[in-house]
């Protein structure tokens, strides 16, 4: 006698076979039927904050065009390269962009030189440089760069 066989429940006397479920009561429809109701929900509600939204703009008059782009700045922007506040707000958002390229050029620059005189301090034979970087790097090792 098997251990699945002394374990399994005695057979119900007088039953023949138990009907299987319907398939109303199956896993796969019942998800289905769930992952629909979810989508639609989700549709719903994204169709209501869709309408109150263009509902809400038409009654304030907020226009939602991209004309504003064409209207002059009206202040200087430091590091500005050449920009007039007279120019247009597109002018500002492509300086805006380049400013923000050059700091990360700088930022990715700086980085790499210290990373490399702080890698090669750590091989060193002095004692004392080797420490100083090993700390250095285990101090800044598990520290979250906005902390930094």
């Amino acid at each position: 006698m098997s251990l699945s066989s002394r374990n399994a429940p005695p057979p119900v006397a007088g039953a023949a076979h138990t009907p299987a479920a319907g398939w109303w009561r199956r896993t796969g429809f019942l998800s289905a039927i769930g992952q629909a109701a979810l989508v639609a929900g989700v549709c719903l509600a994204g169709w209501w904050l869709y309408g109150n939204l263009v509902d809400n703009l038409t009654r304030t008059r907020i226009p939602t065009d991209f004309n504003f782009l064409t209207q002059p700045t009206g202040f200087a922007i430091p590091e500005n390269f050449g920009f007039d506040p007279d120019l247009p707000i597109w002018r500002m958002v492509l300086i805006g962009v380049q400013n923000t390229f050059l700091a990360g050029l700088v930022g990715v620059l700086l980085a790499s030189i210290v990373g490399l005189i702080v890698g090669i301090s750590r091989l060193s034979s002095n004692w004392l440089v080797a420490k100083l970087a090993q700390v250095f790097v285990e101090g800044f090792r598990n520290t979250p760069p906005l902390v930094v």
